[in-house]
């Protein structure tokens, strides 16, 4: 099964972020803003999985107030012409006190245009006002 279920009718599916979990346990409280990601690594599956599904809203707010790392174009682009197929988590130090900043490497397996690609990247996170917020990646 892809990570890439743009219907309604994922709920009782694995979750796309490829956690194990279902969705409506993993991250549809935080797409539907009814939770927080309690750390940078759940901040980082959900931002695959709104990827996966299309959801600009969620990933646009959960960038850090300010930055212009993806505009709505990009962003548009990436969820709708790339079929994001798994996520696997290859590090996810624990954020030394004061817990505000951390980092997720991993690689996002996609398709595009009939051509699969993996995309690996160290994401860097901060948490501002007690959210986690995506800050940039560095792609390796």
């Amino acid at each position: 099964m892809t990570a890439n279920h743009k219907s309604s009718n994922i709920i009782t599916q694995n979750c796309p972020c490829c956690s194990g979990q279902v969705f409506h346990v993993c991250c549809q409280p935080l797409l539907d803003k009814k939770a927080h990601a309690a750390s940078a690594l759940a901040l980082m599956r959900s931002r695959f999985t709104a990827f996966s599904l299309g959801r600009l809203d969620y990933i646009n707010d959960t960038q850090k107030p300010n930055n212009t790392t993806y505009s709505n174009t990009d962003t548009a682009s990436k969820t709708t012409t790339t079929e994001w197929l798994k996520l696997e988590i290859i590090r996810a130090p624990k954020p030394l006190p004061p817990y505000q900043k951390a980092t997720v490497t991993f690689k996002a397996y996609y398709k595009k245009g009939g051509i699969e690609g993996v995309l690996h990247e160290k994401s860097s996170f901060c948490k501002f006002a007690n959210k986690w917020y995506y800050i940039k990646g560095k792609t390796l």
